[in-house]
């Protein structure tokens, strides 16, 4: 039986290796305090990089290996659809505050009183209530990147659904993303892991 308000799932949105463990290490916090299953959601290509550092510090946190769940998704859009959509009650999002403001941009779209006429599927549970919990501060450019980012996702979505999820599959920003992720990823000598292999480790 659900209790209202009763915390049902915390969603961990990749980023750069740093931020994704930054968010990691919050969502365990916020999972001591009311254990439930965390979703890491992301692409392949970021979550094949990060996962079993992700995974390792929700693992010594306390989560346990049945309460992880791995969404893959391409953009923002994406990680709400693929995430929220399933979920009903209580969530938590864990991200820096301009990949929140995207989120909450996206969330409040798909939660509207009256959907635009061709969206009603992609609508999000009425009962749905989200939590945005920010985790690290962000640099001068990060949060350009972030303000240029919540223009093109309301340009998009203004375009409907449909159009701004293949949009953002051709996303112009994603090089700049990348840009970013490659720096920090390559300043800490990361290296490539394949998801498929890691998953079946564990």
């Amino acid at each position: 039986m659900k209790i209202p308000g009763q915390l049902e799932a915390v969603i961990i949105p990749t980023g750069n290796s740093t931020e994704s463990e930054r968010r990691a290490r919050k969502a365990v916090q916020e999972h001591e305090k009311f254990p439930k299953k965390v979703i890491v959601s992301g692409s392949r290509e970021d979550l094949g990089c990060q996962y079993r550092n992700i995974y390792e510090i929700l693992r010594e946190g306390g989560v346990k290996d049945d309460e992880i769940e791995v969404n893959y998704a391409n953009n923002t859009l994406e990680n709400v659809l693929n995430s929220l959509k399933k979920l009903d009650g209580h969530v938590k999002i864990v991200s820096n505050k301009t990949h929140l403001s995207r989120f909450r941009n996206d969330i409040n779209y798909l939660k509207r009183p009256i959907i635009p006429q061709g969206d009603e599927e992609y609508a999000l549970p009425e009962d749905l209530d989200v939590d945005y919990i920010p985790v690290g501060s962000e640099t001068m450019a990060e949060k350009i990147y972030g303000v240029i980012a919540l223009f093109n996702e309301r340009y998009r979505l203004s375009k409907g659904v449909e159009n701004a999820l293949n949009m953002g599959r051709k996303d112009p920003l994603r090089p700049v993303k990348d840009m970013f992720n490659n720096f920090y990823d390559n300043f800490r000598g990361r290296e490539s892991i394949n998801l498929k292999a890691l998953s079946q480790s564990h």
